[in-house]
């Protein structure tokens, strides 16, 4: 374990901290305090990243809930109930490393270049995620603009079904998805107090 892993109350304090400096209108309430309780116990944190993934599941979505269980199950070498590809691993990338599942934005962003080919300042991910809820916007890439995007490379290597899935990945889990940095930062944060 590594030496400086807040606790779960600290997490808490730092996250409920986060709401009222941040000015959120959303209330650190006793739903997300069960959330995060519950990945705490689950994910029994031994990493910074580990901290930052619980810290990402005080969220109020219902999806978190089985994420935390998809993380867990996959940390166990169980068989992934969600989507899983060995794309996911991402190994050759220094990112955080959650399971292959894309929870932290940058995760995001890096798989939709990687296999498009682009940079990810371009926000292929957020095109991705706008087609989503906006068909008006004419910055946004459906399935077959990202399945004509893909490279030659990832189109030999995945079949059509692997690309619909990862867009659909990429589209579902940007919206819930949080910065790294911002995650990170609430453990830099719960570890002060």
């Amino acid at each position: 374990m590594e030496k400086f892993i807040p606790s779960c109350e600290q997490l808490e304090f730092a996250l409920a901290e986060q709401h009222k400096t941040a000015g959120m209108v959303c209330d650190f309430d006793s739903c997300t305090r069960e959330t995060l309780r519950f990945a705490y116990s689950a994910v029994t944190p031994q990493t910074h990243t580990e901290a930052a993934f619980v810290a990402w599941s005080a969220g109020i979505d219902e999806g978190r809930k089985i994420m935390i269980e998809e993380y867990c199950r996959r940390r166990r070498s169980e068989s992934a109930l969600l989507f899983d590809h060995p794309i996911l691993e991402m190994k050759h990338i220094p990112l955080p490393y959650t399971q292959r599942l894309l929870v932290f934005r940058e995760q995001i962003d890096v798989l939709a270049s990687e296999l498009t080919g682009t940079s990810p300042r371009d926000s292929i991910a957020f095109q991705i995620y706008r087609a989503g809820i906006d068909d008006i916007s004419t910055r946004i890439i459906g399935r077959g603009d990202f399945r004509d995007m893909v490279t030659e490379e990832y189109r030999h290597a995945l079949t059509d079904n692997d690309i619909d899935q990862l867009y659909d990945l990429i589209q579902t889990n940007y919206r819930v998805s949080l910065p790294y940095w911002y995650c990170s930062g609430i453990v830099e944060r719960a570890l002060k107090l």
